[in-house]
């Protein structure tokens, strides 16, 4: 099992609101909930992110956000806006949890700015009983055992992670992971995967398919 992110988006820009739902969706560890007023804020209580949407009632949203009591943690928010003053924002409690992206936006850059955001969100990722640990690169095993990764196995697990459920290529993952062109002829991935499912101890986790490797979750 992957450990999902809880996103919450608020806009009552209903076109919007599908056309980032279709994007955010395409992502396999981000789960969506929608909400086009700011009745939604309740929802995402012990979330990891919320999307505001900011159509001038920035002084609306910090108020309702305010009279939440958070069990555990205060979830990281992003403001979409026009033309919000940021000082607006940045003079309240809570500032390194605020980022700002003014419209019209990239998505690329609204993604990229919510992976940064979910860094901590999405820290463990579990496969089965095993907890695996990026930024550490190691994994704990279901008996507790704690496991160092080379720092090519970690890029191998999140890669196939960031596409779990679709079968990779190993030419992908050699452009990818090592950046070897195609044409070049090498066994390292196999050597690499050997010794990765040994470190795993569960050959479940990554299953070789016809037409390369894939993590179903």
């Amino acid at each position: 099992m992957i450990k999902y992110a809880q996103i919450l988006l608020i806009s009552s820009d209903r076109e919007l609101s599908e056309a980032l739902i279709d994007q955010l969706e395409l992502v396999d560890s981000f789960k969506i909930q929608r909400s086009y007023n700011l009745n939604g804020l309740k929802e995402l209580s012990n979330g990891d992110l919320i999307i505001y949407d900011d159509t001038g009632k920035g002084s609306e949203f910090l108020q309702a956000f305010s009279g939440i009591e958070y069990a555990d943690k205060v979830p990281s928010i992003i403001i979409l806006s026009n033309q919000l003053d940021s000082r607006f924002y940045n003079e309240h409690q809570k500032l390194d949890k605020f980022s700002i992206i003014e419209k019209p936006f990239k998505y690329a850059s609204l993604e990229s700015e919510i992976l940064q955001k979910l860094h901590s969100a999405l820290d463990v990722i579990y496969f089965d009983e095993i907890q695996f640990y990026p930024s550490k690169k190691i994994i704990i095993t279901g008996e507790g055992n704690e496991v160092k990764l080379t720092e090519k196995e970690t890029d191998i697990l999140m890669y196939l992670y960031s596409f779990a459920n679709q079968t990779v290529s190993k030419q992908q993952l050699l452009n990818e992971v090592w950046g070897y062109k195609e044409g070049v002829a090498t066994h390292t991935l196999e050597t690499h995967l050997y010794y990765l499912r040994k470190k795993l101890k569960n050959d479940k986790i990554i299953l070789t398919e016809k037409d390369g490797y894939l993590i179903s979750v």
